[in-house]
């Protein structure tokens, strides 16, 4: 297991989702990441804070990963979170997929969704990822001291 050194950042509640993402500058956004799927609670705050990526170095689960944070001190990125990392440091997902576990959309039938930025040399996306799957051993967990 790997924690990364604290990436800083800028969260902007004042934002829109939509702004939030633009922010980003990604190439391909999923349909689905909206304001309706994924509300901002939080509003007229800007929160400078730490993030950190979390490497747990093999296949899991979304509770076992829930648990490993939980342990090592840590909560889960949500979505605007996510947003602020991909927008102030925007190579990082080049490397490596980046997840929130904190925001989750429920569609229909019980299927839960959570964002992750990934991408390659030329491409960054913003997608969805169905928490009921097994992440792989080289995405990374945003997260925040408690």
């Amino acid at each position: 297991m790997q924690i990364s050194e604290p990436y800083a950042v800028v969260v902007d509640y004042g934002l829109s989702l939509e702004q939030m993402i633009a922010a980003g500058h990604y190439g391909y956004v999923n349909p689905d990441i909206t304001p309706e799927h994924f509300p901002v609670t939080r509003t007229r705050v800007t929160v400078d804070t730490d993030a950190m990526l979390v490497h747990l170095d093999h296949s899991m689960s979304t509770d076992d990963a829930l648990l490993e944070l939980d342990h090592l001190g840590l909560r889960p990125g949500d979505l605007p979170e996510l947003l602020a990392l991909g927008a102030k440091h925007p190579d990082l997902q080049r490397s490596f997929p980046i997840v929130e576990l904190a925001s989750v959309w429920t569609f229909g039938g019980g299927y839960r969704y959570v964002a992750d930025l990934c991408g390659y040399a030329h491409a960054r996306s913003l997608n969805l990822f169905d928490v009921a799957l097994v992440w792989f051993d080289d995405c990374r967990f945003l997260a925040f001291r408690k």
